[in-house]
């Protein structure tokens, strides 16, 4: 499973980067900030499984970058960590199709039970195939 990360926190880096060694994942990072075009373009041009954005990276053009993936593969999945806690804004996002919304900071434990879901969601997908 091919997992990217567009992040800039390193706390959230920190975290994801103890699952690194799994043996079920491939781990590819964007960290730097980017046009929008070029963070979308060069996200999907690596094919990922699963798409792990840090809203912090993106702002103030996060809701335009989550529509585009979804314009373009609206089967990707895709965890959202963000630090705004505002109600309006986790509803527009969910509203785009993101499969998880997490309000930061996020914890080994509840990375890595989330992580196990997600491989055994692709893993369902693939048997499917």
């Amino acid at each position: 499973m091919k997992i990217l990360l567009i992040s800039k926190d390193a706390g959230l880096i920190k975290v994801i980067t103890e699952f690194t060694n799994c043996n079920d994942c491939q781990f590819l990072f964007i960290e730097e900030n980017e046009k929008p075009v070029t963070v979308v373009s060069n996200a999907l041009s690596s094919n990922p499984n699963l798409l792990i954005i840090d809203d912090d990276l993106l702002k103030p053009n996060t809701k335009c970058i989550l529509e585009s993936f979804k314009k373009v593969n609206d089967k990707i999945n895709i965890i959202f960590f963000t630090s705004n806690d505002s109600v309006v804004f986790g509803r527009e996002i969910t509203q785009i199709g993101v499969n998880y919304y997490h309000i930061k900071p996020i914890n080994k434990i509840d990375f890595e039970a989330l992580l196990k879901s997600f491989i055994k969601l692709n893993s369902i997908h693939q048997e499917e195939k």
